[in-house]
């Protein structure tokens, strides 16, 4: 129910009923998973073969274009047994393995487990691997009202706490944030730059490390340098012999990793860069 309006889906149709008419909306689109819909805000979000779609009660509307890549690279029967949550202002979806490939359609990597969220106050996608849930529920409790609950797919499906920020198992969970690949012109793509330096402002952490991925190449590779809490500016080099200075390309990305128990936040990051043409251009991405 959303507000005075009930939604009746199966795979391929969904219909809305107000009390008075029943409203079918030809869309071939429907909730395919039956853990996979949640409610947030009046709002909404189901999982469908094609994406992640949103409604108050009208017209479904596609919101997983940013994503579309872990959509396509899961399979059919992940999406049907997708399981949805929500927590403080963002919504999970589970995608289970999802298979990426290169833009001229070789296999690019495998994630394992994966889980996509939408905040709905930043409107941005993340992507989480190695979430092994099978159903989320939000638990009530007296000193927690958002407490988010799922069930272990694996071992005796023991029910844990998400996000809780550790493991009953004593793991580590790594913290690593990657970009898409980054333009440092966007009105005039064909040109390249010479990227010096990336500053960051850290709110939590002391020793993330810093990794590069320039062009089209094939693995990211270290900076020297960390970033630690509060402005941070580490230097951008080129790989193995031209350490001295800083590399030229065209696009750009980035890689944040941090292997120690401590958890992590950054708050924005920006790109120094000298441009190679005598076009205008701003200094920062």
């Amino acid at each position: 129910n959303i507000g005075n309006i009930m939604l009746a889906s199966n795979r391929s149709v969904m219909s809305a009923w107000n009390d008075y008419t029943l409203e079918n909306f030809d869309l071939d689109i429907g909730c395919v998973s039956k853990k996979g819909y949640v409610k947030m805000i009046g709002t909404l979000y189901f999982m469908h073969y094609t994406g992640i779609y949103a409604t108050t009660g009208g017209i479904p509307t596609l919101i997983s274009n940013k994503i579309e890549k872990y959509i396509t690279g899961a399979t059919r029967d992940e999406k049907e047994n997708s399981a949805a949550g929500k927590k403080g202002r963002s919504i999970f979806f589970t995608l289970g393995d999802v298979t990426l490939y290169k833009i001229d359609g070789s296999l690019n990597k495998i994630l394992k487990n994966v889980c996509v969220e939408y905040n709905l106050t930043q409107q941005n996608w993340y992507v989480h691997t190695n979430v092994k849930a099978s159903q989320f529920a939000v638990f009530l409790e007296r000193f927690n009202s958002d407490r988010l609950e799922f069930i272990d797919t694996e071992g005796n499906h023991a029910v844990k706490e998400f996000l809780a920020g550790d493991t009953d198992d004593g793991d580590t969970v790594h913290f690593r944030i990657d970009t898409m690949k980054l333009t440092s012109q966007p009105k005039s793509f064909e040109y390249s730059c010479k990227p010096n330096a990336l500053i960051a402002e850290v709110e939590r952490g002391s020793a993330m490390q810093v990794y590069i991925n320039l062009d089209n190449g094939e693995e990211f590779y270290p900076v020297e340098g960390t970033l630690e809490k509060g402005l941070s500016i580490v230097k951008i080099t080129n790989k193995d012999g031209g350490r001295g200075k800083p590399p030229t390309c065209r696009l750009l990305s980035l890689s944040i990793r941090d292997s120690s128990p401590q958890i992590c936040k950054l708050s924005r990051m920006t790109i120094v860069y000298l441009p190679t043409t005598d076009e205008e251009a701003d200094n920062d991405f």
